[in-house]
Parts: C-alpha cells; structure tokens; sequence
C-alpha cells in the first residue's frame, strides 16, 4: 500500500488496498488504524475532502471495523515529584527497622 500524505491536522497519511478493501491511516502522534471492508470511493472522497477529519468523523471513523496497529509513539511521562538531593537518605518506609 502507497502512503498518500494529507494536509490535515487530524492525520498524517492514507494507504488503502483495493484487492482487501483495507483503509489504512497514520495520526500525527503515531497511532496507526486499520479499517476493514472499506469501499474505495470513501477512500477516495477522504483524500479529496475539504476537510480530511470532519470527513474521517463522519463517514469512517465508527463506520467501519477497525484495529489499532501501532500505539501513540510518546513514551509515558515521568511523575511529578520532588528530585532526590545528593547525600539525601531516602524517604518512607525504607527507614523502618525490622520487627
């Protein structure tokens, strides 16, 4: 499948293969779907659209059977906290003696 890059801020890119009828889309954050039994005038009309994501909203999104392939490429974030001093022992139950 060829990736057709789109100007959207909602996704990056399309791939659909007619002989599966698979519709393929890369978001911006790194998340790519698959969606199945995709006719490929939706495909086509979805390139083309004004609006690639109001377009992807209403005629795909929960239209059609779909997997998540690849999951958001942003690793988690650490936790908020206090940063450990040099020489600082450490804090909570790591203190207590033995019984």
């Amino acid at each position: 499948m060829e990736r057709v890059y789109v100007e959207s801020e909602a996704m990056k890119w399309v791939a659909y293969n007619a002989s599966s009828r698979r519709l393929e889309i890369g978001f911006p954050d790194g998340r790519i779907y698959e969606y199945f039994d995709v006719p490929e005038n939706v495909c086509l009309e979805l390139t083309t659209s004004d609006s690639v994501g109001k377009y992807f909203i209403a005629n795909v999104r929960k239209a059609y059977r779909y997997n998540q392939i690849i999951g958001p490429c942003d690793e988690p974030k650490a936790k908020p906290g206090r940063k450990k001093r040099p020489g600082e022992r450490p804090r909570g139950n790591s203190l207590r003696r033995p019984r």
